[in-house]
């Protein structure tokens, strides 16, 4: 076996034991982990929309489904017209293990990526920490509040009222065919470039 077989035999390795360690950590440890984001998930959620007031909650206290309650509060002439009442709510969910997928393939870069020294790996890893929540931000919100507008797309085809897509919809759809699992791979090699940038930083400065 040649050396660069035996490299790439190791990094498989790497990459499937992290895979199976963050795997094991999301099932013990994932929902305590998206209940500490609700208040930032929530208020980016609301920044999404003003149709709606946004609101995250379990579907039961031992759950694993995060649910987004969507209440209309007093309705604008727009959801109106399709039908919906001031004071009505829709409800959408996720799970946690959905939700957590993203943050399994950064911390994977970011532990994996080959580095010189434990100085290195701890710099990814803190950078990583920033990395992971605007991750969660820009796929859970989106998604949950991209659901609800589904249903209201549905509400209009049947009302035969003509609403507009908004462009948040097109950013949920794109991260559901795909693009939850590439951009935790991007951030994670934006880490790694700026650990690098970092490094050579302090050795021009010495």
């Amino acid at each position: 076996m040649t050396s660069d077989s035996k490299q790439l035999l190791k990094l498989s390795g790497k990459i499937v034991l992290a895979w199976l360690v963050l795997s094991l950590l999301g099932i013990v440890c994932g929902k305590a982990i998206v209940e500490s984001t609700f208040p930032l998930m929530r208020g980016f959620a609301q920044n999404i929309t003003d149709d709606f007031y946004v609101n995250f909650a379990w579907e039961e206290p031992d759950s694993r489904m995060l649910l987004i309650d969507a209440n209309f509060g007093v309705a604008k002439p727009s959801i109106k017209a399709l039908g919906i009442n001031s004071g009505a709510s829709i409800t959408a969910g996720t799970n946690v293990e959905h939700i957590l997928v993203p943050l399994v393939l950064l911390f994977i870069v970011v532990i994996c990526w080959p580095v010189s020294s434990w100085k290195q790996r701890g710099t990814l890893l803190l950078l990583s920490l920033p990395a992971g929540v605007l991750t969660l931000l820009l796929t859970t919100p989106f998604l949950l509040v991209g659901k609800v507008e589904t249903f209201l797309q549905e509400y209009a085809s049947k009302a035969k009222v003509v609403r507009e897509k908004p462009l948040y919809l097109d950013w949920m759809l794109f991260t559901e065919v795909g693009g939850r699992w590439l951009l935790p791979i991007c951030l994670g090699m934006l880490c790694v470039w700026i650990m690098h940038a970092l490094s050579r930083d302090k050795k021009e400065i010495v």
